[in-house]
């Protein structure tokens, strides 16, 4: 069928505007679909980041259930290897890595293992031991898997093992020796990595390996001496003791000869006369030949005091006994049942006639220049014997080492006797002379009142 011209006209422009619309429509839905990519892709990053904000939370998680060691400050490398539960924990002098020399090292401990520190400039060495059976800190704060390189080095037949970002170049050395492992850690104090050479790394190893075997030595030869001395001292006490017995020995028989009792029944008189049926303890007794009587002068301890007792050297009659408190207060003794106390206890007592006799203040001063010329004494006591045939003071007083006792005449202000009773029981004889030297012998001879130190003591 064929068409007129108006018609074909008409046709034509519809499909125009079909076509248009069309268009149109395609480029909406494209405008559309571009739309839609555009807002994927735009919320491809925000996923990124959520990512990223992730990691640090992980890291932050980790620290939070990872553990903290808790170190300990010690002022010597015995001291942190106490606090480890190490038998030895030895140091060397001074370590030199990189050209740089370490020395002085700082001490601490922490869950069984001992640490020593050197520092010098921006850089320290690190170094620690535990027990090869366990220890909860660790040898060194790096992990394996912070560096790069692992390999090891046979030092002197210690297998040592080295990590670092290069082979042979070592931030970290561990290795064990016999029961201990070490860990050394060469650090930068600011944070930067540092390492050391692997002949450094063996000359650190043999460091410490020969400071620990001088450490033991240390320790052996501190037993040694321990032990030598121990036995010296046994000895010494040994022959003090027989050097007692001899004296006391020498002193029954000169008494026998003379009729006088023993030094033994002497004591024996004394601690009945103080501790009937009872054990006492640093007995001693000296037979005191000065003045006008002769007799024996019984020391011992008992209960809470130190008793001395003066017992005549003929007939053992007992002339008078005191005890000297801790507190140094000294009280007049009577048993019980003496006539000159109450129910048996310790007093105070007085002499009545004192006329001519020098105080006991006085008496104090002649014994105390007597012994200890120039020196300060402790513990001073004096106490005015008036049984016997001749009154008489016992001053008493600690100096230097030693408790002494003196018998002073309490008319004349004559030193009858003097003796030492030092720590260990032994006995030391004075003979009223001064011993400045501190030798437990006699230097100057004050029954010549004209001496001249006798003289600037008065």
């Amino acid at each position: 069928m064929k068409m007129n011209s108006s018609v074909k006209t008409a046709l034509k422009t519809k499909s125009l505007v079909i076509g248009a619309a069309l268009t149109l429509v395609l480029s909406g839905g494209l405008v559309a679909c571009g739309n839609s990519n555009s807002d994927t892709q735009a919320s491809k990053p925000a996923a990124t980041q959520t990512a990223t904000n992730e990691e640090p939370a992980q890291t932050a998680t980790t620290e939070q259930t990872g553990e903290t060691t808790n170190w300990v400050t010690d002022s010597t490398a015995e001291d942190a290897a106490k606090g480890a539960g190490l038998a030895k924990f030895g140091l060397p002098s001074q370590l030199t890595i990189n050209d740089q020399t370490y020395q002085n090292p700082s001490y601490a401990h922490a869950d069984g293992v001992a640490q020593g520190t050197f520092e010098t400039g921006a850089t320290a060495v690190i170094v620690r031991a535990g027990n090869v059976s366990g220890h909860k800190a660790k040898l060194t704060d790096r992990a394996d898997t912070e560096f790069a390189n692992k390999s090891t080095q046979n030092v002197d037949g210690l297998n040592v093992t080295m990590l670092g970002a290069e082979q042979n170049s070592p931030t970290v050395i561990t290795w064990a020796d016999g029961k201990v492992e070490y860990g050394v850690t060469y650090q930068g104090l600011g944070g930067e990595e540092v390492s050391m050479t692997a002949d450094e790394a063996a000359t650190v190893v043999r460091a410490i390996r020969d400071a620990n075997a001088d450490a033991q030595s240390t320790q052996n030869g501190s037993k040694t001496n321990t032990t030598q001395q121990n036995q010296n001292q046994q000895q010494n006490q040994q022959q003090n003791q027989q050097n007692k017995n001899q004296q006391q020995n020498q002193n029954n028989t000169n008494a026998a000869s003379e009729g006088m009792i023993s030094s033994d029944k002497a004591s024996s008189i004394a601690t009945a006369y103080v501790a009937p049926g009872n054990n006492v303890s640093n007995l001693s007794a000296q037979l005191v030949t000065g003045g006008d009587a002769p007799h024996y002068v019984v020391t011992f301890h008992f209960d809470d005091a130190d008793y001395t007792v003066e017992i005549d050297a003929y007939t053992g009659e007992v002339w008078d006994s005191f005890a000297t408190f801790n507190d140094g207060s000294t009280q007049t003794f009577r048993p019980q049942g003496d006539d000159d106390t109450n129910e048996g206890t310790s007093e105070q007592t007085s002499t009545n006639d004192t006329t001519g006799m020098i105080s006991s203040g006085e008496a104090s001063n002649i014994a105390v220049n007597s012994v200890a010329y120039g020196n300060n004494v402790s513990n001073l006591s004096a106490q005015l014997v008036t049984g016997g045939d001749a009154p008489h003071y016992v001053v008493t007083f600690h100096f230097d080492d030693a408790d002494y006792t003196v018998e002073v005449d309490a008319y004349t202000g004559e030193v009858w006797d003097s003796y030492a009773t030092y720590n260990d029981g032994t006995v030391s004889r004075d003979n009223d002379d001064v011993d400045n030297d501190n030798d437990h012998d006699n230097d100057i001879d004050y029954s010549d009142q004209e001496n001249e130190a006798y003289d600037d003591a008065e």
